[in-house]
């Protein structure tokens, strides 16, 4: 299945997901499943392959780290593979989650703002709350005095963990049926406000 992922190879995982009692759990000597090898592959029908996998394991669990730690998320948005990226995030994956070097797809060095910004605008649902000791905008270690907040605080939009003085604005969040204000980060305030175009 890892082979057939990496080379694209769409039939072939269909025909494996199928007709066999493969393990599609299974994790290769990088502490990676067949989503982390498709992510860090990046073929064009990757997004495909991903439509495959969940057609025959809906609740396959998106936001398991490899040995890095990275997610299938954070290596597909390495990559630059935008479709990947939106079929993963409008299945549920995790935006918050960081990897064993603190980067995130919002901290990411190699990060395409335009790709994060398409990103932020598909969440379908409210996010689960992430976790952090310290802000994930501005590094800032939580202390007793320096508080978290999460984006959103209840019900976020990117689901971040973040202190106050990053998550100053407050929004209704419509497409979650929000229609109080709450915290929100800056760059989901702008999607929101504003729209992808001009948050760019």
């Amino acid at each position: 299945l890892h082979l057939a992922v990496q080379h694209g190879h769409l039939d072939v995982v269909r025909r494996l997901l199928s007709e066999s009692d493969i393990d599609v759990f299974t994790l290769n000597n990088k502490g990676m499943n067949c989503l982390h090898v498709l992510a860090s592959y990046s073929r064009e029908n990757a997004h495909l392959i991903f439509g495959t996998l969940m057609e025959f394991y809906p609740n396959f669990p998106l936001d398991v780290q490899d040995a890095q730690g990275n997610t299938a998320l954070l290596l597909a948005y390495q990559k630059g593979h935008g479709q990947l990226c939106r079929a993963l995030v409008a299945a549920g994956a995790n935006l918050s989650i960081c990897n064993y070097d603190s980067f995130s797809i919002f901290t990411m060095p190699a990060a395409s703002k335009a790709l994060l910004v398409n990103i932020i605008d598909i969440i379908p649902r409210e996010p689960p709350w992430g976790e952090s000791e310290t802000c994930l905008e501005c590094g800032t270690k939580f202390t007793i005095t320096n508080r978290r907040h999460h984006c959103c605080r209840f019900s976020r939009h990117c689901g971040r963990v973040l202190c106050k003085r990053c998550s100053l604005n407050e929004l209704p969040i419509m497409k979650f049926n929000l229609q109080k204000p709450v915290r929100v980060c800056q760059l989901c305030t702008d999607v929101l406000t504003h729209g992808v175009m001009a948050a760019r």
